[in-house]
């Protein structure tokens, strides 16, 4: 469909595509599988992707909120649908300080809700890392970039 087709190009002063003689619309940036694509940036798709695991963290409130359901399955819930909707397509996200700030913030503020630590508790991020035996956030993406990197390197020029 020529209305919907469009194209994105990395390269400087690319060629205009046309489709049976009708130059296609050049675009900046798409969602595909619920992922935006962007030529410069991944804010807007880690934006896209907290509000998405933030609205999946609350459709659970009542399962955080429960005594009847031990930590360890919470947190077991918690990995299976929360960090795996905040995590899609994140092997090929370029971060900033700031991008390592709002993702590390969700995660140890999610912990801390599941662990039903609030304010007047104080407990240092490496204490609820180990006590809910996760990981620091930036260092789980860094192994998924790593790992993705890997599989590409061994596909080699096929």
């Amino acid at each position: 469909n020529k209305k919907k087709t469009k194209t994105m190009q990395f390269v400087q002063s690319p060629p205009q595509i046309t489709l049976e003689n009708e130059i296609l619309e050049e675009v900046d940036e798409f969602t595909y599988l619920g992922s935006t694509i962007s030529k410069s940036k991944t804010e807007k798709d880690i934006t896209n992707r907290l509000q998405k695991a933030k609205s999946s963290f609350h459709q659970l409130n009542k399962i955080w909120r429960s005594s009847n359901i031990g930590e360890k399955t919470k947190i077991r819930l918690y990995q299976s649908n929360i960090l795996s909707v905040l995590l899609y397509g994140a092997e090929c996200w370029r971060l900033t300080q700031k991008d390592n700030q709002r993702l590390s913030g969700f995660h140890t503020k999610c912990l801390r809700k599941i662990c039903k630590i609030y304010w007047p508790r104080k407990i240092t991020n490496k204490d609820l890392y180990v006590r809910t035996g996760q990981k620091d956030l930036i260092t789980v993406i860094k192994q998924r970039q790593f790992r993705w990197l890997g599989h590409v390197f061994r596909k080699g020029n096929q």
